[in-house]
């Protein structure tokens, strides 16, 4: 078999292509694809500890540390001992770190009307439809929505 007869390949590179613009629209303000993803989760979830926020992720806790590193680093979020439990702490998004979530969806949108652009509205709110049936079905969620 080739990889055209496998149609799961063109989804994969689909998304390759759109991560890729993603990518770039980002690196105007200095954000990663999952650097984004994090400020966006912690504006819907307020303050969480990075456990949960690992959880929600669905990755490990040394990977949800190495990447709230960096945003903790630049200023965008920040981490406090949680009054109820002191050996806990809570991560939520600062001033800084809900501006650039404001540049964030910026390109979100640009990258949504990029698609509409490409594929027509109705194709384009189809493919948003069954992607999120798939994520769904595969057992991916919303992180920060129940």
């Amino acid at each position: 078999m080739t990889e055209d007869e496998y149609s799961f390949h063109f989804l994969i590179h689909g998304a390759h292509l759109l991560e890729e613009r993603l990518r770039e629209g980002l690196e105007r303000h200095s954000v990663r694809p999952r650097q984004a993803r994090i400020l966006d989760a912690l504006d819907r979830m307020g303050e969480v500890s990075q456990a949960d926020l690992a959880a929600e992720f669905a990755v490990s806790a040394a990977s949800m540390s190495t990447m709230t590193s960096r945003l903790l680093k630049s200023g965008l979020i920040e981490r406090k001992t949680d009054p109820q439990e002191l050996r806990r702490n809570l991560l939520s998004l600062t001033k800084s770190g809900r501006s650039k979530l404001k540049s964030v969806y910026q390109v979100w949108g640009e990258i949504e009307q990029d698609i509409i652009q490409i594929l027509g509205a109705e194709k384009a709110q189809h493919l948003a439809a069954l992607s999120r049936e798939l994520r769904n079905l595969l057992g991916g969620s919303t992180p920060g929505r129940e």
